[in-house]
């Protein structure tokens, strides 16, 4: 009875403290400003969040919603599908799903709540660090932040990793003002969730850690840091690394040096070009140091750091990191060690293109990126300026020294990760507090007044923020409007995938798919009713396992995928990603029929593949399916070939000829050689299997092929590989007999067959004959190119036009 009535006791003493606190809150006049600034930013992100798709944007939410749909249907992770990263929040979406079902839009849901719970957590760190007013300003700037805002609506683990290292950043602090050892271990518990959602967060996770130990010493101890702020070390230390970086150059010249220069060089990670990475920018900063006779830092900073090793505040922080990590992945040691490490992080080694340090591939990547990764880039190419403005103020509080060193060590250890901005993700939550630190209290009488009234420095704080609150949202209300980044100038990133989704989707419920690969995940995420291949990760495939393109599709067919889904996404990728997306586009064409293809009026069209089925033609060149790409209007499978001077023409388009649908091909030469360009050309190109059969192909030629000098004037179908051979068959009426002619080094074959000009006319190609009889080695593949070409010798209008190409044995018309 006495147990009883404690347990009563004691929930109605919580009852009425949570009334305390919000009747507290309900009186505090910060608090209608603080929902103000949540109904915007839910505004922001629920926005047509069910309308607004971008495939490219969307594959990562393809990925992890199927992902945690697999684990509610009670799929293991890393063991039945590959997953790339820890698995706390594939394991929360998919409780969700559990409870709820699934749906796609609950993980779009579940990022809105958690970004917005990460609001109220700003506002509270910020309050706590500072005052009020830093708390709200961090929060608006927070709410309208381009990329928070972007990741505040996707399926992707960035808002929740986001809440967890404010969280952890908020009981650091509290410890710093309270000394109450419990709160490092709470800030321990957010800390190793952060790093169990995702491992870009394990920068922050470092910083906390290394910010606490540093505000644990004595005030003497935290005040150094300021060094780092004063100008004439960074003078110093800008001299010292541009002497490092001129005695480096002729170095690498004269003695051969396989290494990469900064700043004009790709610094990919390897052994050599991290010992430049740490000549000329880590070394310069430690002799900037000394010239400034800061032995301090080099000592007795870095001997108290040792003797903290004996606190046990600091072995309750990391203890509290380490347990909530392994009560999330705990699990998955015990039961799949070797697939856990590999495809959380072995895996990731593999990515290829990385630049080291990260922030100066960001620096050499600016220039040329697209706008939404420029204004992306800005916050972090900023932290250090702001990090400096910090270290230089005359009374340097705790919370200056908190944020100082949270920026600086996040961005120091981000180095190690790719450059695009979302990989510096937990570096923004310190740097938009940074921001808001340079605000002063500013009450409601304050407020009220008129802003002439106010200091040099509170006028210029107000201006600063407000110019960036704006800007903010000016930002985030552009990429709502145009969800493509910014990249308008990029055509094959749209805003119509919506259309392109739902007829996907109703094509194939009604053909009766029974399993479907969709090499973009989204397609298959979007559909409830449809069942997906458990392999859903194609950059993971492709990419970082380096899974053959043929093994991918043969593996597909061995579990029964019946559809392949192919869309914009597998378009997009240039270097170093192009070739194995070729390859698997290729794979899917060798090993399928094309049975549809939806096309909007922007290059993200999808093509549906049966797979199994015969192929049709050439990789299904099926002159019925035309598609735009690099704004030429093309059959599907085939690349534009375009080259053309200032009055020349060179032209592609669709025709009816002679009662045959074709492809016509058209040059206009104006008779004038402009520097090194000699000939206008027009053609569509693919890569295909060596054939072990003859190629037929249907042609009706205009003008007469002829060799002219190194180039073949006029129509030709060319054979070449990637040693620098080709086989060129050209089409005249002067000739009876087929006629061939080699060049004089061996690399080129020049092949006339006999036919009518202006008739069409059906040619076969020995292509194994020819190649052997050139003494040329087979390859498995080759580049095909139909194409029309005028010599500015022989100016004037020229056409060509194509209706089939087909190897024989097929029996089928590819191209009609």
């Amino acid at each position: 009875m006495r147990i009883e009535q404690r347990r009563a006791t004691v929930s109605l003493s919580l009852l009425k403290r949570a009334s305390a606190c919000l009747a507290t809150a309900a009186r505090d006049k910060k608090t209608p400003v603080l929902l103000g600034i949540i109904a915007l930013a839910a505004y922001l992100r629920l926005w047509n969040i069910q309308h607004l798709f971008n495939a490219i944007h969307d594959y990562d939410e393809g990925v992890y919603s199927l992902g945690a749909h697999f684990i509610s249907q009670g799929y293991m992770p890393y063991q039945d599908f590959m997953l790339t990263h820890p698995p706390l929040y594939n394991l929360v979406l998919a409780s969700v799903y559990k409870i709820f079902s699934y749906d796609f839009f609950y993980g779009k849901y579940l990022s809105v709540a958690l970004s917005l719970a990460c609001i109220v957590l700003i506002y509270l760190v910020g309050k706590k660090m500072y005052h009020p007013t830093t708390g709200l300003a961090a929060a608006a700037l927070f709410a309208v932040s381009p990329m928070m805002m972007y990741f505040g609506r996707r399926c992707v683990q960035e808002s929740m990793g986001v809440l967890f290292i404010v969280a952890a950043a908020y009981f650091a602090f509290d410890f710093i003002n309270t000394s109450k050892s419990n709160r490092l271990f709470f800030s321990g518990l957010f800390l190793g969730l952060a790093v169990a959602t995702k491992y870009i967060f394990i920068p922050a996770a470092a910083a906390i850690i290394i910010a606490v130990i540093l505000l644990s010493m004595s005030e003497r101890f935290w005040q150094s840091i300021k060094v780092l702020g004063r100008p004439l070390l960074w003078v110093n230390y800008i001299c010292i690394a541009a002497i490092f970086l001129a005695i480096l150059m002729p170095l690498q010249w004269s003695l051969n040096l396989d290494i990469a220069i900064p700043f004009f060089n790709t610094m990919y990670p390897t052994a050599g070009n991290v010992a430049v990475a740490i000549f000329v920018f880590v070394l310069p900063l430690v002799i900037a140091l000394a010239l400034l006779g800061e032995r301090f830092l080099f000592k007795e900073w870095w001997a108290r750091i040792w003797e903290m090793r004996r606190s046990r505040d600091l072995w309750l922080l990391l203890a509290g990191t380490a347990v909530a990590f392994l009560a999330i992945t705990g699990y998955f040691w015990v039961k799949t060690p070797q697939e856990f490490v590999y495809q959380t992080f072995l895996l990731q080694q593999n990515r290829p293109f990385i630049e080291f340090p990260s922030l100066v591939a960001m620096i050499r990547a600016a220039p040329a990126s697209p706008y939404f990764l420029r204004m992306a880039f800005l916050p972090i190419l900023l932290s250090m300026p702001l990090t400096l403005v910090i270290l230089n103020r005359r009374e340097f509080s705790k919370g200056d020294c908190f944020l100082s060193v949270a920026i600086i060590v996040s961005l120091v250890l981000c180095q190690g990760f790719y450059h695009l901005p979302r990989y510096y993700i937990s570096l923004l939550p310190f740097f938009l507090l940074g921001m808001s630190s340079l605000i002063s209290p500013l009450t409601a009488n304050a407020l009220s007044t008129k802003l002439q009234s106010f200091g040099p420095r509170i006028k210029a704080s107000l201006l600063a923020l407000g110019a960036s609150f704006l800007l903010f949202l000016s930002l985030s209300i552009v990429l709502l409007t145009n969800y493509t980044g910014y990249d308008i100038n990029w055509p094959w990133f749209s805003s119509n995938e919506e259309y392109v989704y739902t007829e996907t989707i109703d094509y194939l419920e009604t053909a009766g798919a029974e399993k479907v690969y969709a090499v973009n995940p989204i397609f298959a995420a979007m559909a409830p009713y449809l069942e997906s291949t458990l392999a859903i990760d194609s950059f993971a495939l492709l990419w970082l396992e380096e899974t053959p393109s043929e093994q991918i599709i043969q593996d597909r067919i061995a579990e029964g995928v019946d559809y392949v889904v192919l869309d914009s996404w597998v378009r997009y990728w240039a270097y170093p990603y192009d070739k194995q997306a070729r390859e698997l586009t290729g794979a899917v064409r060798r090993n399928a029929r094309l049975v549809k293809v939806i096309s909007p009026d922007t290059l993200c069209s999808t093509e549906i593949y049966l797979l199994g089925a015969e192929a049709e033609g050439i990789f299904n060149g099926d002159f019925d399916h035309w598609v735009t790409d690099k704004g030429v209007t093309v059959p599907l499978g085939w690349n534009p070939v375009l080259v053309e001077g200032d009055g020349d023409l060179a032209d592609i388009s669709q025709a009816y000829k002679g009662d045959r649908t074709c492809v016509k091909l058209m040059v206009y030469e104006n008779g004038e050689k402009e520097g090194e360009l000699e000939t206008t050309h027009a053609g569509i190109a693919q890569t295909i299997p060596f054939p072990e059969d003859k190629i037929t192909v249907e042609v009706l030629a205009e003008v007469n092929t002829q060799a002219l000098g190194r180039a073949a004037f006029g129509p030709s179908v060319n054979f070449l590989d990637d040693e620098g051979h080709s086989l060129i068959v050209g089409f005249s009426d002067r000739v009876d007999v087929e006629t061939a002619f080699q060049s004089e080094n061996g690399d080129r074959v020049l092949v006339v067959k006999p036919a009518e000009l202006g008739q069409w006319s059906e040619h076969s190609i020995d292509l194994p004959a020819y190649w052997s009889q050139a003494g040329w080695p087979p390859h498995e593949e080759l580049t095909m190119l139909m194409v029309i070409s005028a010599h500015y010798q022989k100016p004037g209008a020229y056409a060509f036009c194509l209706a089939k190409a087909e190897t024989e044995d097929e029996g089928t018309e590819a191209v009609r």
